[in-house]
């Protein structure tokens, strides 16, 4: 799990498929998968995306200035009312 955290965190910047995420922790695509639904409740690329979109709400409470489609472009996500829950006035 240690490598998974590691390998997200250096890559939430960056393009990322299931396949070199496997590959980063020495893993099949299937034990990812399974592994992240049995730890995280959900898909790896999933849970990538909830900490991309979790960097972002930070960004956002840290500078409220910040533009939310640069943010969203610098973290490789889209983000979009259901999945952030809130508008992004709501951090400013």
């Amino acid at each position: 799990m240690e490598r998974l955290h590691a390998f997200a965190y250096a890559h939430l910047d960056r393009p990322v498929t299931l396949t070199t995420m496997a590959s980063a922790v020495a893993l099949s695509q299937r034990q990812l998968n399974t592994l992240c639904h049995s730890e995280f409740g959900q898909s790896p690329l999933a849970w990538l995306r909830g900490l991309r979109l979790d960097a972002i709400r930070r960004s956002l409470v840290a500078d409220r200035n910040a533009d939310l489609s640069d943010l969203a472009m610098l973290h490789w996500v889209l983000p979009s009312r259901p999945l952030l829950c809130l508008l992004p006035c709501a951090f400013r």
